[in-house]
């Protein structure tokens, strides 16, 4: 939140609009909540940001911090840890995330094994070492939705190893997923965003809240945010098997 939000504002005065909001929250309904949720996503797809009031701005930010409480309830901590940085306002240092949400993932997994192959084909084949470092689509993989700890940190991302031929015919991979915490804009028309623009569905209290990526990353330009770059990476033996 930016500075000048709070100017001419009593400290009593903060102190009752923080109040006044958190009482808010806590008598909403599911319903009441998601409507106020459209309400400000439509201002921001419309790019009506001087539309926002300073309540609308308390709103967003007990809304995310919500999420994140929620995400550690669940067992989805990365995702709670994610969206705290993102809060913060703090674009550096990068942010180490723990890489057992991908070391665990099938599709990780499978990854890892077909370019273990391509490694031990072209160091055979007499090369040093063998990279993968691409960033085009048809190389980016996409998180199972069954895996709900990775699928709300990270759904799409590249995986890029770096593999040496250790002793006794071993292989030394360095593995690491290299990413930047930003959410997509709304897309389509005037008319047709919601059908065509990404969003989630999160808990509230026997219900989903549908949040739209548009509105996360509007959170940047109202200065409630700021996108930050996220690492993880790890470190694997391994021989080949016949």
């Amino acid at each position: 939140m930016g500075l000048w939000d709070f100017v001419g504002m009593r400290v009593g005065e903060l102190g009752d609009a923080f109040s006044r909001a958190r009482e808010n929250a806590e008598h909403s309904t599911a319903d009441s909540i998601q409507s106020k949720v459209d309400r400000i996503t439509t201002n921001v797809q419309r790019g009506a940001l001087d539309a926002f009031t300073f309540q609308d701005k308390l709103f967003l930010r007990g809304l995310y911090y919500s999420m994140a409480a929620g995400g550690r309830l669940k067992d989805m901590p990365e995702a709670s840890q994610l969206i705290v940085r993102y809060l913060q306002n703090q674009a550096e240092p990068p942010l180490m995330i723990s890489a057992e949400i991908y070391q665990t993932s099938a599709v990780v997994k499978r990854d890892m094994e077909r370019q273990k192959k391509l490694a031990a084909t072209a160091i055979a084949s007499g090369k040093m070492e063998f990279v993968v470092d691409f960033r085009d689509k048809s190389h980016m993989l996409l998180a199972e939705r069954s895996n709900k700890r990775l699928f709300y940190a990270n759904n799409r991302f590249w995986l890029y190893s770096n593999t040496k031929r250790q002793k006794e015919g071993k292989y030394l991979t360095k593995w690491s997923v290299l990413d930047r915490y930003v959410f997509e804009d709304f897309q389509a028309t005037q008319s047709s965003w919601k059908r065509h623009s990404l969003y989630s569905e999160f808990p509230y209290r026997n219900q989903k809240l549908r949040i739209y990526d548009g509105l996360s990353r509007a959170l940047v330009k109202l200065e409630l945010a700021k996108e930050f770059d996220n690492n993880a990476e790890w470190t694997e033996e391994w021989v080949v098997t016949t």
